[in-house]
């Protein structure tokens, strides 16, 4: 039993080794895991860190390029609307000029038109004056007048002057025509293909430029037609007073023949009458012909300068279609420019957003992998800590068990001992036996000699009573020895009761501290 006892206290001895051999190398596999923990965390971090380095180098690359890109592309939208721009102010002054030279055209067209209505008024008094005369001539004694009179003399001295005179202004008003006509062709040549250029060509919208177009074309045509249009207002009123004239010479050169006819021969009087009468009608219907002309040629001239203000006016809205256009190209240009402002503004706020996303995504990262590398820390100083306390439990349970073992030992000495004495006290029950039977031996010697000496009877119940000594001694002596063993099996059936419980106790506590540190392995693993 006591060498059962020590090879249990020896195996337990050898399991604490073991289980302090397993906590000393789990402690430095935990050690061995915490420094690749951290090395692994710290690559990570600095490979976290140099890739948001280079990623925020590549979107500040990125941000520059696309800056660069959206300002080369505003300037060329600026370089492009500042070019339109002064094309349309270029078209503004040339729409200026135009302006102003057709209002200058047309206030003199208002002079000459205020003067030929003064001619023609003038033209009508000296018709009318004329027709007076004529009228006088032919009803105021002109059958009495002596061709050879001095009165038929001055009235033929007077109506040469006025031939004269009619033939000056005849030919002065030629020469008016002729100038009037050469200004009107330069006109002409200046105005009506740039007019023409300018309505078919490039303020022409590509949905009206057909429309429009059409309309110059038909206004080219009322221009050039030889019904419609005219070199100027002037220029038909003199044609129509040049007529007049023409006509006026040819009626006074019929008069005059008339009238010298009439002097040179009476007989041709009633013939000259009759013709001067016809001649008579003849003028004024020609006068009434001419009068209707010249009222439809100014009615035509009214016309036409009502046209001439349409046309002024267009031009007007042509300027501030123009302007229009210019205001509008000018807000469009700020409005991109102010755009393309914004679009860099947020990409550059953007860029500093992002940047400090990633900043602060890195020192989150930072955070998060020191906070994790803490809780690993934190779990492993548990984990040590907890293994630490089930080795101090299993130390204090193996220090109990070794003194639970100590006091089995002592316990054990102590039965020993006892045994040892029961023994002890046997060895002397069996010395006392011995020798208790060696006197009674003797005595019985002595008793048998003195039996022999006394008789044979005496000798019989002396055999007897040694016969009953022997039994009852040797009844006593199996008693002891049967009490002996009771009790010795009872002191090794407690022992072993004992020893089962302990080893018992220390297999649950060893299985179970085997799974505590497998599981706890597994754990730490897995994480």
């Amino acid at each position: 039993q006591a060498e059962q006892a020590a090879v249990e206290k020896e195996k337990l001895r050898v399991d604490l080794e073991r289980t302090e051999r397993r906590c000393s190398k789990l402690a430095s596999e935990t050690d061995e895991r915490h420094d690749q923990l951290e090395s692994l965390n710290s690559s990570r971090i600095s490979e976290l860190e140099q890739d948001c380095r280079e990623k925020v180098a590549a979107t500040r690359m990125e941000m520059d390029k696309e800056r660069e890109l959206i300002m080369s592309h505003v300037n060329r939208q600026r370089e492009k609307l500042e070019a339109e721009i002064d094309n349309l102010r270029k078209d503004e002054a040339e729409l200026r000029d135009r302006l102003g030279v057709t209002m200058k055209e047309n206030s003199r067209l208002e002079r000459e038109l205020s003067d030929l209505a003064e001619r023609l008024a003038d033209s009508e008094k000296q018709v009318s004056s004329l027709k007076e005369q004529l009228h006088r001539a032919l009803h105021g004694g002109g059958d009495d007048l002596d061709p050879t009179s001095a009165e038929f003399l001055a009235r033929e001295e007077r109506f040469a002057h006025v031939l004269r005179e009619h033939e000056q202004r005849c030919r002065e008003m030629q020469d008016r025509i002729d100038e009037l006509q050469s200004e009107v062709e330069l006109l002409r040549t200046r105005a009506l293909p740039r007019k023409g250029g300018r309505l078919n060509g490039e303020r022409m919208s590509p949905e009206g430029g057909e429309e429009l177009g059409q309309e110059g074309a038909s206004r080219m045509s009322r221009v050039r037609s030889p019904e419609a249009v005219s070199p100027g207002l002037s220029i038909e009123a003199e044609l129509v007073l040049e007529n007049l004239k023409e006509q006026h010479q040819q009626e006074v050169f019929r008069l005059t023949e008339a009238l010298t006819s009439k002097s040179r021969s009476s007989d041709q009087e009633e013939e000259f009458n009759a013709k001067l009468e016809q001649s008579r009608a003849e003028a004024e219907r020609r006068a009434h012909d001419t009068e209707d002309r010249l009222e439809a040629k100014v009615a035509d001239a009214r016309a036409r300068h009502s046209a001439l203000e349409v046309q002024v006016a267009s031009l007007r809205e042509l300027v501030e279609e123009a302007r229009a256009q210019r205001d509008e190209a000018l807000a469009r240009l700020n409005e991109k420019r102010a755009e393309a402002e914004e679009k860099a503004r947020l990409l550059d706020a953007i860029g500093e957003e992002h940047v400090q996303q990633l900043e602060k995504k890195v020192e989150e990262g930072r955070q998060k992998a020191f906070k994790s590398n803490e809780q690993a820390m934190q779990r492993l100083r548990v984990a040590l800590s907890d293994k630490e306390q089930e080795v101090d439990r299993v130390s204090a349970r193996l220090r109990d068990a070794e003194k639970e073992s100590g006091d089995l030992q002592s316990q054990l000495s102590a039965k020993d001992e006892e045994v040892a004495s029961i023994k002890r006290k046997l060895d002397e029950v069996e010395r006392e036996k011995g020798r208790i039977l060696s006197t009674t031996e003797a005595d019985i010697e002595k008793i048998h000699n003195k039996l022999q000496a006394n008789g044979v009877d005496r000798a019989k119940d002396y055999e007897a009573e040694k016969l009953q000594m022997q039994a009852m001694l040797k009844r006593q002596k199996l008693e002891m020895e049967k009490k002996l063993q009771m009790e010795k099996a009872e002191v090794e059936q407690h022992f072993a009761l004992q020893v089962s419980e302990l080893a018992r106790q220390l297999g649950e506590e060893r299985e179970r501290m085997q799974r505590e540190l497998t599981d706890r392995h597994q754990a730490e693993m897995a994480q």
